[in-house]
């Protein structure tokens, strides 16, 4: 009975796909930060954005600017828009691009730089690989700053599914 069972359970793993996460990647050509941005499927009509990029600085003093490990961070949801279709919507974080924090920053290490609505065209040339453009509709500066961005251009990316 026992190898009965060992047989079945090898013949079905061997005839299934089991993953713990599905994710969808994509990296910008261009080297912007991040450059790589994540998609989680949470539910059927929305996906959790992730991104993250880092610099690591190219110099030892501590004094200089840009000095700092820089970080940044995009989190926020793909869902489906009215007059868009599927959209990023996400906001991006900043650690004040790796300079040294002073005055009323001394403390912070991370502000809310900007909300940005972003749409992606891809074209499949495999079964998890495809090649497209993204593009920032529109980028609300959320810094002080009294500015927003209209469709900024376009970035060549590489996008791909990672099954763990």
């Amino acid at each position: 009975m026992k190898r009965l069972l060992l047989a079945l359970l090898c013949v079905v793993t061997m005839f299934t796909q089991t993953q713990a996460i599905e994710l969808e990647a994509q990296a910008s050509f261009l080297g912007e930060q991040p450059s790589g941005m994540f998609y989680y499927g949470l539910t059927k009509k929305y996906d959790l954005v992730f991104g993250v990029g880092a610099t690591v600085p190219g110099t030892k003093y501590v004094d200089s600017v840009g000095s700092e490990f820089d970080l940044d961070l995009n989190l926020g949801l793909r869902t489906k828009l009215i007059l868009l279709g599927v959209s990023d919507v996400y906001f991006v974080f900043d650690n004040r691009d790796g300079t040294q924090r002073s005055g009323t920053y001394e403390k912070s290490d991370f502000y809310t730089k900007s909300l940005v609505i972003s749409k992606t065209w891809v074209y499949h040339l495999a079964d998890q690989i495809s090649l497209g453009v993204r593009m920032p509709i529109i980028e609300v500066m959320l810094d002080g700053q009294k500015r927003i961005n209209f469709a900024q251009g376009l970035a060549p990316v590489l996008a791909t599914s990672i099954n763990f």
